[in-house]
């Protein structure tokens, strides 16, 4: 598992078989980091350069796509309940 975290705030937790960086592909190699991922448990971690993924096919491409899309879905509507939680406390 791995934390993600935002200026030093635990922001959420990724389970074996999720991804991450998503937004640097998706924005190319100007895109500014926006967390920080740290172990929690051993880990293996597969990295795949921004070009290996630009020249595979189109299939793998969509693939991925839609992959990325999924997974920001689900951390979009984590962070609405999340903030909802936070506004109900007050």
């Amino acid at each position: 598992e791995l934390d993600v975290s935002c200026a030093g705030v635990k922001i959420n937790r990724i389970s074996a078989g999720e991804g991450f960086g998503e937004l640097a592909f998706i924005e190319g190699l100007d895109h500014r980091r926006t967390a920080t991922v740290g172990t929690v448990t051993d880990s293996t971690v597969i990295a795949f350069e921004d070009d290996s993924l630009r020249m595979a096919s189109g299939r793998l491409q969509a693939a991925f796509g839609k992959a990325f899309v999924r997974s920001l879905a689900t951390r979009l509507v984590q962070a609405d309940r999340s903030y909802v939680n936070v506004i109900s406390v007050k």
